[in-house]
């Protein structure tokens, strides 16, 4: 009996440490998610891209066969024969049709890439920005004690006691929306990613662009007007009705029907077009300022960085405390508190230039994502 008790208590013991040993048994393991992976990932499980794969497939069968269609007759036969001019307006409409759905097929890869920079740069400035509300409420905690202790002994007012409990209690209701937007950031990504509700990641990758090289204005308003893919539809459009021009008595169609038909696609070309260069220009300038705030900080930061090493000989020395009670009182808790900040803020601005970099790339029909970008 005794050894049925020992070797139960043996067995629990051994469970209990295989549950220390591998947190699997207790808990879902924390995967890590560098932005590689996720863009590897949501590539692989959209649907949409996997549908335009099979649908260029089927368009090359669809174009080649005609193709053939077309070298079955004599060129005289094609060019007098209503029907001859049907088969060439099909392998016309049909080569298209080919090409537009490879351009879409790029493009809706490229938007994938966009859409989970977005995600993954999104949740990292939430992430900073809830280190840095922690760092001052971590700072404020402690100057917290200090004053209840002070209080006590009629050193600090009520009314100074008070107004440091209200500041806690603002930084804490931001931390709480600051968390909430992190989710958010999260739960798109779980999305892209075809994740359960449950899935946690830990992001370990960081952005390092801090300027991003572009050609001038009117020749990036060049590119975008021929890579663009809200481009590319309007074109499509306009190009599909184009051809009925040299086929005036293609399957009986009405030719002023058509011709309005043209200018109204001509239209709709014309307005993509514009907003196309539009939003170019906006993001254009954007980044202009973010390459020029990056810079800043970078400067702020190595200010910051040699104040704090100024405070640490100071700290040595017993010249000023680690904290202090009194607002506006050099410490050293303070300025390595300001060090950290800052460069949670460089690296804020740049997954800001990052995603910015996403979006313009994707309008332009440039790389989306570049592993040189990140670390």
């Amino acid at each position: 009996m005794r050894y049925i008790k020992i070797r139960g208590l043996l067995a629990v013991f051994i469970a209990i440490t295989l549950v220390m040993a591998n947190p699997l048994v207790a808990k879902a393991a924390v995967e890590e998610l560098s932005i590689a992976d996720a863009v590897a990932i949501a590539t692989s499980k959209n649907p949409e891209v996997t549908s335009l794969k099979l649908q260029v497939d089927r368009a090359n069968i669809l174009r080649d066969d005609a193709a053939d269609l077309v070298t079955f007759f004599s060129p005289d036969q094609l060019l007098v024969n209503p029907e001859g001019q049907m088969i060439v307006n099909s392998y016309e409409q049909l080569t298209i049709q080919l090409k537009t759905l490879k351009k879409q097929l790029e493009s809706e890869q490229g938007r994938v890439e966009k859409d989970v920079v977005n995600a993954y740069t999104a949740a990292l400035m939430a992430a900073n920005d809830m280190e840095a509300t922690k760092l001052t409420l971590a700072e404020m905690d402690q100057q917290k004690k200090l004053f209840d202790l002070a209080q006590g002994l009629g050193m600090v007012s009520t009314f100074d006691h008070n107004t440091l409990l209200r500041k806690v209690e603002q930084l804490e209701d931001g931390l709480k929306i600051q968390e909430k937007q992190y989710a958010a950031s999260i739960a798109t990504l779980r999305a892209f990613l075809n994740q359960s509700s449950d899935w946690d990641p830990v992001l370990t990758s960081q952005p390092v662009i801090s300027e991003y090289p572009r050609q001038s204005l009117a020749t990036e308003f060049t590119r975008a007007a021929d890579q663009s893919v809200l481009m590319l539809g309007a074109q499509t459009a306009r190009d599909l009705e184009q051809i009925k021009v040299y086929w005036p008595s293609f399957d009986g169609q009405d030719a002023y029907m058509d011709q309005i038909q043209r200018n109204v696609k001509d239209l709709e070309y014309e307005k993509t077009k514009r907003d196309t260069y539009a939003t170019v220009e906006q993001l254009y300038h954007g980044m202009d300022a973010l390459e020029m705030q990056i810079g800043l900080s970078q400067k702020q930061l190595e200010e910051k960085q040699r104040d704090l090493e100024l405070k640490q000989l100071k700290y040595d020395l017993g010249m000023i405390p680690l904290r202090s009670m009194q607002p506006g009182v050099e410490t050293l808790e303070s300025a390595q508190n300001a060090v950290t900040k800052a460069q949670l803020e460089l690296k804020s601005l740049q997954a800001g230039l990052a995603a910015n970099k996403a979006n313009y790339a994707y309008l332009t029909g440039q790389t989306v994502y570049s592993k040189t970008d990140w670390q």
